[in-house]
């Protein structure tokens, strides 16, 4: 109404409003001390004929204190409306429009009671969403949407405070007693990972994480692997062991889609690009009851909950690929379109990065000896590139009711060739890979009743095929490997308070369409197995979910949830119990337990006689050709904090059994997939401390994972993943621009299976094979380094703003081994054939450096 009678005014009275070109000379001299604010822009629309249009709400109780000596325009605006959170936009008529600004200045140091300044201290969004923290000496100054921040520190009570004014404030936190302390670990191993009260869950915010060593850009799956109680399998970054367990017993969701690739590049390197996920949740063992078909763990990649406030964007590029995002509001504060894509860079190929991760995967210096020993040349080739396209619509229907639509779409195609010259002579060996996935989510709050719905529909499928072709005169070996799954799921799930608690019930339909063919064979070794199979089922999984806090200082989880399995025609009782209690204001207590089944499986090699490429095999249980697994695991967990130092350690036990494996080894008689059972137990450290601008933290995790051949008689052996002691140490330095991060990490070596070709009297050759993962490679380790560099101020949060990143990884050049297989090759022997069998290891990535650059826009 306002401004309407300001347009009448001026086509009525032909006042000339205030241009770009005469506000960019406007020439202010004034003193204005604790005057309202209304009043100094009667003042300016009087004696300077600036029009101004607002409502009297965004105005109101808003106090000036500014003392201006021929002010132009920007300073006059700075003092009147950005120190008081409003917006001054002007209008096609020329006229000043005032909006509150949706982003809020807030800057203050944060101390204890005597001062001292409290490090890396928390600060969050109330309404939830969004998570930052302050540097090392409290401070923290920036721009937030949001009307107030929440201030936490461990062993401090909370506060809240509002936007800050011209000057910093000062806030002041109080010990907390007993009645007040909440263990919550919000900085569990750094700024932007934290764990929720429970202790149960830890969260990873990769736009506020530090540079992790050895490593340029947010490497999603390598943050997860520094978390006690989970490794990387032979350095794969999507190859996660969580307490002894596989990667195919891990649960991978993005936006709630089912995700079966390990990553791009065999794994290598993380996929989703991570300026599109505002949060990566892990759940170690003994998931919530929504959560169910795996046996180890589950690991949620979130994108933002709410609609982009404004244009949002990025772009980066380091010597392995390229990617960029965008955010862009549809409607504002209603909807929003998020898109990403990310690809090899085919031109940088023969740079130090690339080829320091192909020497790792390829491996070739056995084959490539062999073949580049005859006397006429060598033919080869090579093709290696992966692209991905993530998407993601959010539609606020109403206050209470949001829509999202989610999608990816991933590729990978690697191709490896060697021709020696003589047609008998050759090596090929290549995997192509697709993994796509859409879901629709209905979300429905209710605050008035404390009550919520949700309804989610995905559909995912993964295709993997590879083929390895080998042969040198008389020896000879040929692989061929496809596999496809698909998943369709619809989840209903209701949760109200009731009782004084939490009541959370739901169901789960999923279907699934799987098949593979499998055929390996030797020459040498007169070996010939295939195997083919396709099968499709349905799951039905009703669960519920009660939690409840027992007073001031405990609470209690209790789960349930029974699946029913098509194949078998039976229903399966998962229980799942969690719990805490509070031992102090520091110290807490935590315990849990719980049963899951398995129903797809990635099967694994029980020993690989050879080091190639290889495409994972997924199946579906049948509980007779393939079996239907079943895992139960309990832990008992303290965390704490004294003088200055935070703990967390934690014990586990976990049992599976009916795990699915290839038989690899020619010694061991049966099917091509066996049947294994495992045992794992282990304790996870973790140890962190801060100071000044240096946080520092250690991990040790001390486990042993044995497996067992589902037979009469057959006794316990080590797994393939048995890594008896995990060491990691990390220390990250922050000072102005610049930002510092070193780790090393320490493992005892991988398992493997000796073997020995006996050539017997009667001519035949034999193979003879040592206990089954007795022998031990070396030892394992190395040390990373990465250096940021902020190219903007640190105190701001907003605009336009660029990093560059140089990584080393493995500094010292360490020769780390990974595994050891056999191959059987043409040689000096003293047999008559002369045929010998040589070890052929998969090394580990040597001294890489990585250089990247990252551009954000907000």
């Amino acid at each position: 109404m306002r401004y309407a009678l300001w347009s009448l005014l001026v086509l009525l009275l032909g006042t000339t409003p205030l241009r770009a070109q005469q506000r960019a000379e406007l020439s202010i001299t004034a003193n204005w001390s604790d005057e309202p604010l209304p009043r100094v822009l009667a003042e300016l629309e009087r004696d300077y004929g600036i029009p101004f249009s607002y409502l009297d709400a965004t105005v109101a109780g808003k106090v000036v204190n500014c003392q201006l000596v021929e002010a132009g325009w920007d300073e006059l605006a700075h003092c009147l409306f950005t120190l008081h959170g409003v917006q001054a936009r002007r209008t096609a008529g020329g006229a000043v429009n005032l909006v509150p600004d949706p982003y809020h200045r807030f800057c203050l140091r944060v101390t204890d009671l005597q001062g001292e300044a409290l490090p890396f201290v928390t600060l969050s969004d109330p309404a939830g969403g969004w998570v930052t923290y302050s540097d090392g000496d409290g401070f923290y100054a920036g721009h937030v949407r949001a009307d107030s921040l929440r201030v936490e520190f461990l062993g401090y009570a909370p506060v809240s405070v509002g936007p800050a004014g011209p000057e910093c404030q000062e806030v002041k936190l109080q010990p907390a007693g007993i009645e007040l302390a909440q263990v919550t670990v919000r900085d569990y191993l750094s700024p932007g990972v934290s764990t929720t009260v429970d202790g149960r869950q830890v969260v990873i915010q990769p736009a506020s994480t530090p540079p992790l060593p050895g490593f340029t850009e947010g490497e999603l799956y390598r943050w997860i692997s520094l978390l006690p109680g989970v490794s990387n399998r032979g350095e794969s970054a999507g190859d996660l062991s969580i307490r002894g367990g596989a990667r195919d017993q891990n649960l991978i969701l993005w936006d709630g889609i089912p995700v079966y690739a390990p990553g791009h590049y065999f794994g290598m390197i993380s996929h989703f690009e991570p300026g599109l996920v505002e949060e990566v949740r892990l759940q170690r063992g003994h998931a919530t009851a929504g959560y169910g078909g795996r046996l180890s763990g589950v690991v949620e990649m979130e994108t933002d909950a709410a609609p982009a406030p404004g244009l949002v964007g990025g772009a980066a590029a380091n010597l392995l690929y390229g990617s960029a995002y965008l955010k862009t509001p549809l409607a504002a504060g209603r909807s929003d379109l998020q898109l990403a894509a990310r690809r090899s860079l085919h031109g940088w190929l023969g740079g130090p990065t690339y080829q320091s991760y192909r020497e790792q995967v390829f491996q070739r210096q056995a084959d490539d000896t062999r073949l580049r020993g005859f006397r006429r040349p060598v033919t080869n080739e090579e093709t290696a590139g992966f692209g991905e396209f993530n998407g993601r619509y959010l539609q606020r229907i109403n206050p209470a009711t949001t829509l999202t639509a989610s999608a990816y779409r991933q590729h990978n195609d690697y191709r490896y060739a060697e021709e020696g010259g003589y047609a008998v002579t050759y090596l090929t060996d290549a995997l192509e890979s697709r993994n796509h996935g859409l879901g629709l989510s209905l979300h429905h709050r209710r605050p008035s009743t404390g009550s919520e719905w949700r309804w989610e529909l995905t559909r995912s499928r993964f295709t993997n095929a590879g083929h390895y072709r080998f042969r040198e005169f008389r020896v000879g070996s040929e692989d061929s490997l496809s596999t496809h799954i698909a998943e369709t799921s619809l989840r209903g799930e209701y949760a109200t308070d009731l009782a004084g608690g939490r009541l959370t019930v739901g169901t789960q339909a999923q279907h699934l369409d799987n098949g593979y063919r499998i055929s390996r064979s030797n020459r040498l070794l007169a070996i010939s197995r295939e195997d083919e199979r396709t099968a499709r089922t349905t799951i039905l999984s009703p669960y519920a979910e009660y939690r409840r806090s027992l007073g001031r200082s405990a609470e209690v989880r209790l789960g349930l949830r029974v699946p029913y399995y098509g194949p078998t025609g039976r229903g399966y009782a998962e229980p799942r119990l969690s719990g805490y209690y509070r031992l102090g204001p520091n110290w807490q207590a935590r315990v849990a337990y719980g049963t899951n089944h398995q129903y797809v499986a990635e099967v694994a090699e029980l020993n690989a006689y050879r080091i190639s490429t290889r495409a994972t095999l997924w199946t579906l249980a049948d509980d007779q050709r393939v079996p239907l697994s079943t895992g139960r695991e309990s832990s008992l967990g303290l965390t704490g904090r004294h003088h200055g130092w935070s703990f967390d350690v934690e014990a586990y036990h976990k049992r599976a059994e009916g795990l699915p494996s290839i038989n690899q080894l020619p010694t061991v008689a049966g099917p091509l997939i066996q049947r294994l059972a495992s045992r794992s137990s282990g304790l996870d450290l973790l140890l962190e401390r801060r100071w000044y601008h240096y946080a520092a933290w250690g991990r040790y995790s001390l486990s042993r994972t044995d497996w067992r051949l589902d037979r009469k008689g057959s006794a316990f052996f080590s797994a393939n993943n048995d890594q008896r002691h995990q060491l990691q140490l990390m220390l990250s330095r922050s000072l102005d621009r610049w930002d510092l991060a070193a780790g090393w990490q320490y493992r005892t070596g991988q398992r493997y299976t000796a073997l020995s070709l006996i050539q017997e009297q009667d001519g035949k050759r034999r193979l003879a094979a040592a206990d089954i993962n007795a022998a031990r490679l070396p030892d394992y380790h190395r040390l990373d380094l990465t250096l940021r560099y902020r190219c903007f101020a640190p105190a701001r949060q907003s605009g336009l703003r660029a990093t560059l990143e140089l990584s080393l990884l493995n500094v010292y050049g360490r020769e780390n081994l990974l595994e050891r297989g056999y191959r059987a090759r043409e040689g000096a022997s003293d047999g008559a054939d002369g045929v010998v069998l040589e070890a052929a290891d998969r090394v580990g990535l040597g001294f890489t450096p990585n250089f990247g650059a990252r551009i954000v826009w907000d």
